[in-house]
């Protein structure tokens, strides 16, 4: 933008065109919608006893966590101490792929556009895989805390369909998991922090705490602009010297990404000869965790390695694969045919943390090499109690939970 250039004041959303000639602004009349916000015990029981009372003449709600692990945690203490009739649901990223598939399609089905399908009252725990994409429509919402634009992306997954509503769910209503607090006030953010970092997390916090509804479109600039641009002021010592450790660990990470993103830069083709001196014979494979960082085609950032598994079972003492409602045979020393390996590939998942570091050390079957479809990925071979143990943790294969991630000794990751 042009020094000294003024750009015309317009609501939100609107959209900016800048010229030689100056600025000009577009804004578009959008829907009012206005979701009452609470805070409540993240408890399970709590949470249960509340969706028991807010479903008692039906309806249905989204229980969003941040990681699988809570998830799973959280769909686990549900089940037994919701009310008869209440149907409950798990969807998350650790199912392998067939599963996964067939429980995103089931999650539109019941919680889509339509009603022809839509259960009487249910209960759907996920992670953010239902924040985007998913066209999903729910009664009310239970949530873990999360940075401000991304709660919005989540309210927005309530009343986005006209239909009549339940008695009681009228209105959106968005339930906050409020954190525990220390001693000083300091709200303790857990495994969230891994997720998106505390600076970001502690100053949606602070921007919430006093708010009682959130206004679409009305109030998204002036909180997306409190959280990311805004320093906030809380009175509170601890808070405010959490906030400038945070706010300094962001930055570090900033600099990580840019120093990380100009690793991977490529110079224009007619700088020299420097853009042909490129190594020609880097495959640039997003896919495979084996190729140092510095040379993959990335799509996203990975604060720590991934890995694609397949979840081989055993049967008899011999591996098998599942297809439906079949178990074929797998001989990993013989090369797969092409329906042995989509069925491999469609029980595939994928995997982080101290399981893939481990299984990063392994390499894929020499068999599997040649295909295009399995060859960065690793086989682990379950038993016949549905366990993988490798070298510091465990693997469950748990048809209700997914894959469960345990440490030897230490117990759950």
């Amino acid at each position: 933008m042009g020094e000294g250039m003024e750009v015309p004041d317009a609501p939100y959303p609107r959209a900016v065109r800048v010229s030689s000639t100056g600025a000009e602004v577009r804004s578009w009349q959008s829907e009012s919608k206005q979701t009452e916000l609470t805070w409540i015990d993240g408890d399970p029981l709590v949470m249960s006893a509340l969706l028991d009372q807010a479903l008692a003449d039906g309806g249905c709600a989204a229980v969003i966590c941040n990681t699988v692990k809570h998830a799973q945690d959280t769909f686990a203490a549900l089940q037994g101490h919701l009310g008869d009739g209440t149907e409950l649901d798990l969807f998350h990223a650790r199912f392998q792929f067939d599963e996964r598939d067939r429980r995103e399609k089931r999650a539109i089905e019941r919680f889509g556009k339509g009603d022809a399908n839509r259960p009487e009252r249910a209960v759907l725990v996920a992670t953010q895989v239902i924040e985007q994409s998913l066209d999903l429509d729910f009664d009310l919402m239970i949530s873990e805390l999360a940075p401000v634009d991304l709660l919005l992306q989540r309210s927005g997954r309530m009343h986005r369909h006209p239909r009549t509503r339940p008695e009681g769910l009228e209105s959106p209503r968005l339930l906050l998991m409020q954190p525990e607090q220390n001693d000083e006030g300091l709200p303790q953010l857990g495994n969230s922090s891994f997720i998106y970092g505390d600076y970001l997390l502690l100053k949606t916090w602070l921007a919430l705490q006093r708010r009682g509804t959130l206004r679409v479109p009305e109030d998204v600039e002036d909180l997306i602009c409190e959280v990311y641009e805004h320093e906030p002021e809380s009175g509170n010592s601890a808070i405010e010297n959490s906030l400038d450790e945070a706010q300094a660990a962001a930055r570090r990470r900033r600099e990580t990404l840019e120093y990380q993103a100009a690793l991977r830069k490529l110079p224009p083709p007619d700088l020299d000869e420097t853009f042909h001196a490129l190594p020609t014979d880097l495959a640039l494979e997003e896919d495979n965790p084996d190729l140092h960082g510095a040379y993959r085609a990335l799509t996203r950032w990975e604060d720590q390695p991934s890995i694609e598994i397949v979840c081989v079972e055993t049967v008899d003492g011999q591996p098998h694969v599942r297809r439906g409602e079949e178990m074929l045979p797998v001989d990993l020393d013989a090369a797969p045919s092409e329906e042995l390996a989509e069925a491999l590939v469609r029980r595939s998942v994928r995997i982080s943390g101290v399981a893939a570091r481990s299984l990063l050390e392994s390499d894929p079957p020499r068999s599997w090499r040649r295909n295009s479809l399995l060859r960065h990925h690793r086989a682990t071979i379950f038993d016949e109690t549905d366990r993988f143990a490798g070298q510091g943790f465990v693997l469950r294969n748990d048809p209700v939970l997914g894959i469960v991630t345990e440490r030897d000794s230490d117990g759950e990751e």
